[in-house]
């Protein structure tokens, strides 16, 4: 019978239990010694193990009812010999012999060996791997005496000896860059100018000589540049090559030295696969021009720039960019053009050597209209009492 049990284990070492065996040379040697009755064991590599066998315990005793003669002496030894911690490798071994047919809970896996370099029967030994029955470096031999590494459950969700599925994977990669399309592109764009005296179009209204769109790719790698060198065009035509993709834009116009003063946002664009011509709507800039002016009082009462020491008027308009005209103080007429958008006012009256004398914050901010020009608001000077 003993001799039966070290052909069970020489048989498991042969056949293995994953679907793809792989006895390299650096496997041969497992069971070798399965007659002694110490062993030195092997090295116990793997992280896949057994972890609870009750289930298998059962199944296995359940097979060994319908087994005869040595078949039935090979079962009891077993049984006696492995404290049950084997039953898994008694149903492998009886299924070769034509019984227990019907598949064991956890056993499978997708390349699984059993054997190692070293492993010997003798102390009972480890069916190691990295999440399969047996696995790349799985040893039977080892001093445990536990079939299986110190973490791994056999079976788990999938049935696999291993993890939750038994199966070694990598990470999901990720794919390569998004595919080209070449593109007609067109866009376009208009400029009015409100005034207290009526309304002016054109670029040259706004002292505008080019335009720019930039777009950037929505969720992902990938942008457009266009430049026009001529804003009077009040179009631009290009072929493109670009990634496929929506794309949200920018459209800016600039002055002679290349600084942009305005922008307009507009609804994001698809660029489709293949061949297309893409054109954007209209772009509508609207600006307003007027002049700002202002007043110096103390305690109520009127006072001059020269009664005050005042020089300078500083005022500020703020939005997405700060726009900053500074005028003499005896000429309260600073001109701002600023487009359609709400701005913070605030103004400061300075003194000699830009010494800070008063200064004033709009309560409101002030609305850019798109249809007819509304006057800037007066800026008050409060000087301290004396």
């Amino acid at each position: 019978m003993l001799s039966a049990l070290a052909l069970l284990m020489a048989t498991l070492i042969v056949s293995g239990c994953g679907g793809n065996d792989h006895d390299g040379a650096e496997h041969s040697n497992g069971g070798a010694n399965a007659a002694s009755s110490a062993g030195t064991g092997g090295t116990g590599n793997g992280s896949g193990g057994l972890g609870d066998t009750s289930d298998t315990c059962a199944q296995f005793a359940a097979c060994c009812e319908a087994a005869t003669g040595d078949l039935k002496s090979t079962c009891d030894l077993t049984l006696d010999l492995m404290n049950g911690v084997n039953c898994l490798a008694g149903i492998v071994y009886l299924q070769s012999q034509g019984l227990c047919t019907e598949p064991s809970a956890g056993h499978g896996g997708s390349s699984g060996n059993m054997g190692g370099a070293s492993g010997n029967m003798g102390g009972a030994g480890n069916m190691g791997g990295a999440g399969n029955m047996g696995g790349a470096s799985g040893n039977m031999g080892g001093a445990s005496g536990n079939v299986g590494g110190a973490s791994g459950n056999v079976g788990g969700a999938s049935g696999n000896v291993g993890g939750a599925s038994g199966n070694v994977g990598g990470s999901a990669g990720k794919g390569g860059p998004p595919a080209q399309a070449h593109f007609d592109f067109d866009f376009s764009w208009s400029v009015r100018l409100l005034t207290l005296d009526g309304e002016q179009t054109g670029c040259e209204s706004v002292s505008a000589t080019s335009s720019t769109l930039t777009a950037n790719r929505m969720g992902g790698q990938g942008s457009l540049y266009v430049h026009s060198d001529s804003c009077g065009a009040m179009s631009h035509h290009s072929e493109i090559d670009a990634s496929e993709g929506s794309y949200d834009y920018v459209i800016r116009l600039e002055s002679s030295g290349g600084s942009s003063f305005a922008k307009t946002t507009g609804a994001p664009f698809v660029i489709p696969p293949g061949t297309s011509t893409i054109t954007l709507p209209p772009a509508e800039f609207v600006f307003q021009r007027g002049p700002v002016t202002w007043a110096i009082q103390r305690a109520g009462s009127p006072v001059t720039c020269a009664d005050a020491g005042a020089v300078t008027v500083e005022v500020t308009a703020t939005s997405y960019q700060v726009m900053r005209h500074t005028g003499a103080c005896e000429d309260p007429n600073i001109v701002f053009t600023l487009q359609n958008n709400s701005y913070g006012l605030s103004a400061r009256l300075l003194g000699m050597g830009g010494k800070e004398l008063a200064s004033w914050t709009a309560p409101n901010p002030f609305v850019v209209p798109t249809d007819v020009a509304r006057e800037f608001p007066q800026v008050s000077f409060e000087l301290p009492t004396q």
